[in-house]
């Protein structure tokens, strides 16, 4: 290992018999060293200088090295260096002080010179490791701390996406509730106008967290986005008569399962549920590709879930993706769960599950959707107790308004 010229070390003693002495020994194993005699002095060179290694006499005017030796390691710049005490004491109650001090080792000056050799090179050695060692926790913690940004930024363009407008149609009320995990995480949702009957509506949950699954999240969200003027996976622009072919739940899940296909990557498989809705008949036709959370809250009937088996988008090659069709009636409310919500577990490992879901929806269904779906996270918050929030909630809902509302 050679450690010529990558050391920084100062030396504190205040002999200079003794000190010139420990120089040329440092000076024949390759390195240069400051020196100084007290340890006032020290402590100020510590402060402007990035030393590696120090050499303390335990013996000095004023501070002695090993209160120069505590003072150190009380400090940040204190805990990164290596301290070595360099003493004529040799009895053991006076090397444990040494230690306790802090100290990571000594050399006695009633060594020779081969072994004083020997010893100072160990020195530079365990010196030269502990920075090898600071240097890649430095680097360690630049990187996680450029991840942390590189985190908050993919965070904020996965929000800037979400609806900040809703459609305005008479007699329907929409709305939804996102709450992100401390974790970055991958769902994504948007309601949208498709034509001046029709409201296109979808949530996407992608498998995984990190920033992956949110600029995959994101990029979904483009796709699905109806483009003014040009065609989109929601809508096709007809360029002959300006107008456009609005493509049905169940092409949208299937043209999707041909842009992210089978066995490409684990990483691109994601639940998701997308559907139309018009505003006109209450008519609501929809597919779901392995998406489980959805419930319908009719009345006096209550909610009750609605679950079809389905491949995830990317599970299958051949998923044969259907639509089903609800006629909506007024009073009734259709929601939609992210898996951050039925599958959130308390301190026990129990999942919040559907059940729980439907009690909350039956005891808050004289609240408007916004408020209902608030207490479905206060609840669910309730549950989980001291437990992290482990996955993305998301709810989007639509109520056909009663007439006692309109």
């Amino acid at each position: 290992m050679n450690l010529k010229n990558d050391l920084n070390i100062l030396l504190v003693e205040d002999s200079s018999s003794e000190q010139n002495y420990i120089k040329q020994v440092i000076h024949s194993l390759g390195h240069t060293v400051t020196t100084c005699a007290r340890g006032e002095e020290a402590w100020e060179l510590f402060k402007m200088n990035n030393f590696q290694l120090l050499l303390l006499d335990w013996i000095l005017p004023g501070m002695d090295g090993l209160e120069l030796c505590r003072r150190l390691r009380a400090t940040p710049a204190g805990e990164k260096v290596s301290i070595v005490v360099i003493t004529a004491r040799s009895e053991p109650e006076d090397l444990e002080k040494v230690l306790e001090a802090g100290a990571d080792d000594y050399i006695s000056k009633m060594a020779g010179l081969d072994l004083f050799r020997v010893r100072l090179r160990i020195a530079l050695q365990q010196a030269y490791m502990r920075k090898e060692r600071v240097n890649a926790e430095e680097k360690l913690a630049g990187l996680s701390s450029r991840l942390i940004r590189d985190q908050h930024a993919a965070a904020k363009i996965q929000q800037s996406l979400l609806p900040k407008t809703l459609p305005v149609c008479r007699d329907l009320s929409f709305d939804y509730l996102f709450m992100p995990c401390e974790e970055l995480g991958g769902d994504m949702l948007n309601i949208f106008r498709l034509d001046e009957n029709k409201i296109g509506f979808y949530l996407a949950d992608i498998a995984g967290h990190g920033i992956e699954a949110a600029l995959f999240a994101v990029m979904i969200n483009s796709i699905l986005q109806p483009s003014t003027y040009h065609s989109s996976l929601s809508r096709w622009f007809l360029e002959e008569s300006r107008t456009y072919r609005i493509v049905q739940p169940a092409a949208v899940a299937e043209k999707l399962n041909k842009e992210f296909p089978f066995g490409v990557s684990d990483q691109l498989i994601f639940t998701l549920i997308y559907g139309i809705l018009d505003c006109k008949s209450f008519t609501l036709k929809y597919s779901a590709a392995g998406h489980q959370g959805i419930m319908l809250q009719s009345g006096a009937q209550g909610a009750r879930a609605i679950k079809r088996p389905s491949f995830p988008i990317g599970a299958s090659p051949e998923p044969g993706y259907e639509e089903q069709i609800i006629q909506l009636q007024p009073g009734d409310r259709f929601f939609i769960f992210s898996d951050g919500v039925s599958e959130a577990s308390n301190l026990k490992n129990e999942q919040f599950g559907d059940n729980r879901i439907k009690e909350t929806l039956d005891r808050t269904s004289e609240l408007n959707i916004k408020d209902s779906a608030k207490e479905i996270f206060s609840d669910l918050s309730t549950f989980r107790g001291s437990k992290d929030q482990e996955d993305d909630v998301t709810i989007l809902s639509i109520e056909v308004l009663p007439q006692s509302q309109r």
